[in-house]
């Protein structure tokens, strides 16, 4: 088990808890925030399919924890926390252009992260013929 994925997997489980905590205990839902709140959800979503993604990742075999997997690893946390921390604290502050830049670029550091996982296993699995 790769350890390291692992704590990857876990912190944003514990990310996306601790906002789901906070936005409970401070912010009642309105008709004025019900698009923030669906947004709300959607971040929640995806941070944890990720986190899935991750301990499933870390619970592979000795030989798949290669680099391009941590890679994978940490550019999906880096562009899950910053896809999904505008919509948790979006609940508290609105800035509209400040929080879809930062969509935009965890949409794109969660898309590489993909590609990245892609790769990695198409050359454990189609090893290059010479």
């Amino acid at each position: 088990m790769n350890q390291k994925l692992l704590f990857l997997g876990i912190f944003l489980s514990l990310f996306a808890i601790s906002f789901l905590s906070l936005v409970t205990v401070f912010v009642s839902e309105t008709e004025n925030n019900t698009t923030l709140f669906s947004n709300f959800q959607l971040a929640l979503q995806v941070n944890f399919f990720h986190a899935i993604v991750l301990f499933v990742l870390a619970s592979l075999k000795r030989k798949y924890t290669d680099k391009g997997l941590l890679s994978a690893g940490y550019l999906l946390l880096a562009g899950t926390v910053v896809f999904s921390l505008p919509a948790y604290v979006g609940l508290l502050i609105n800035n509209e252009v400040l929080f879809t830049l930062l969509n935009i670029f965890g949409l794109i550091g969660i898309f590489i992260g993909w590609i990245v996982i892609t790769k990695t296993f198409y050359e454990i699995y189609y090893p290059k013929r010479h």
